[in-house]
């Protein structure tokens, strides 16, 4: 029978676990589960938030108020008491009111752990072929978290994304005391990279408590500098392993908000009463929930950015590209002698409608030049009420009277897709600044002449 390969028995004082009932065989059974017997399992569940656990239990010959107990991870189940002269003589003792009994058991609860902890165990106090048990038809049923979630809360369920959680693997726990079992001063610690932008950690943490002496213990997960204390407590004294004391699964959620790229967690308990008390993690992940824009560098919450890659800028808490749309393809610089500007044009605004079948935008800029000077020019683009230099250059003047240089600048569309749209309107506007300076020094301290021209191209994209 398959079902004894996923069973781990203690207690028993036979290697073989399987008993023919009548036809119907079970696991354990006559003469193999009595007194201390105890089977266990762990199984590991895709991403789920309920379980559904149904199991028939066999009550064989003599019981006397006594029960089953079962336990799933922390939460603990008991059969109603059971006395031999219930269900009806099939096979075991084949004595008058020596009866066996099936319990068939449904157990449903919330549960969102990876590893699923089942212990089945009795009060019997008599061998195996005086009063005995086993189990069959063992069967668990789950209730994913829907699209494949990696993970999902309880209901109603909150984070729900494959593209928006990432799981992060933990290789190499350090214990700080150096020893390799885990006492009341131990302190665990692990590092930990989380590359991607993210807002929110959450820890999914599953601790066994060993040979405890109170129902109330204390733990301190520490990320980084966030210290998060952790009450656990037991629901009722059982001894599962150990010495005589009692022993406590405990699954354990923890949301932190956290945007650090690299941290240092720690796990220590602060109080753990019992003499000889110990504790172990059965399962520890951490799940980053990482920032909706893939363009974001930080932020506070799903959609709501802080700082966004080079070349993107935050608009409306939203990563947009249109900073900068432009790139620039060419500048050609001419001097022409012997030539009067107009010097009162220093200051000009022109608008400028760019189609959209539109690739390429000729600007061309004329401005005064005099001799042994330099002529300096900073080409800025404003947008979301920021600046960024997309162009430099200066150009020393040569000629000696009524100088005239034209800078002539071709521009190139870049490409604008249909995300980088998404925030924007289907027609915007931006402002290009063309800013030309007269220098007259450039190994000292830079005096400025004069501020010769100002232009402010509005940019209409249709």
């Amino acid at each position: 029978m398959s079902e004894a390969q996923y069973w781990t028995a203690e207690g028993v004082k036979t290697q073989n676990l399987i008993y023919d009932c009548a036809g119907s065989f079970l696991y354990g059974g006559y003469g193999i589960f009595g007194v201390g017997a105890k089977i266990s399992k762990q199984l590991e569940l895709p991403p789920h938030t309920k379980i559904k656990f149904n199991i028939d239990i066999w009550k064989l010959d003599d019981w006397y108020e006594e029960y089953i107990q079962i336990i799933i991870d922390e939460q603990i189940y008991k059969s109603q008491l059971l006395y031999y002269s219930q269900g009806s003589q099939i096979c075991g003792l084949l004595e008058t009111n020596e009866n066996e009994l099936i319990i068939p058991i449904e157990i449903s609860i919330s549960h969102t752990a990876k590893f699923l902890n089942i212990i089945i165990l009795s009060t019997v106090n008599e061998d195996g072929f005086n009063e005995s048990w086993g189990i069959r038809n063992l069967q668990i049923q789950i209730l994913p978290c829907p699209n494949l979630c990696t993970i999902c809360d309880q209901e109603p369920i909150q984070i729900c994304s494959t593209i928006l959680i990432q799981e992060i693997k933990i290789n190499e726990w350090n214990n700080q005391r150096g020893f390799g079992i885990l006492d009341k001063n131990s302190v665990i610690k692990s590092s930990v990279n989380l590359s991607a932008p993210h807002y929110q950690i959450k820890v999914k943490l599953q601790l066994i408590l060993i040979d405890i002496q109170s129902l109330i213990n204390y733990f301190v997960l520490e990320i980084d500098d966030l210290i998060t204390n952790i009450q656990l407590t037991s629901n009722s004294q059982l001894s599962l392993c150990g010495s005589s004391y009692q022993e406590s699964i405990k699954n354990i959620d923890v949301s932190i908000n956290h945007t650090n790229n690299n941290s240092i967690i720690k796990i220590r308990p602060i109080q753990l009463t019992g003499q000889n008390a110990y504790w172990g993690i059965i399962s520890f992940d951490i799940f980053i929930i990482k920032c909706s824009d893939k363009n974001c560098l930080k932020c506070t919450e799903k959609d709501v950015c802080l700082e966004c890659i080079d070349e993107w800028v935050v608009e409306n808490d939203k990563c947009n590209r249109l900073q900068n749309p432009f790139k620039i393809k060419q500048i050609k610089v001419k001097q022409y002698e012997n030539i009067l500007l107009d010097s009162q044009q220093q200051l000009k605004n022109e608008s400028i409608i760019l189609n959209k079948a539109q690739t390429f935008m000729d600007l061309t800029v004329t401005t005064q030049c005099n001799q042994n000077n330099y002529i300096q020019s900073n080409f800025i683009i404003c947008h979301a009420c920021e600046e960024k230099n997309i162009a430099y250059f200066q150009f020393k003047c040569q000629f000696k009277l009524n100088q005239m240089i034209t800078f002539s600048i071709k521009l190139e569309k870049l490409n604008i897709t249909s995300e980088e749209l998404l925030w924007r309107s289907i027609i915007f506007s931006l402002i290009l600044l063309l800013e030309i300076k007269m220098i007259k020094n450039l190994v000292q301290q830079q005096e400025i002449i004069q501020i010769t021209k100002q232009i402010r191209y509005f940019i209409i994209m249709k």
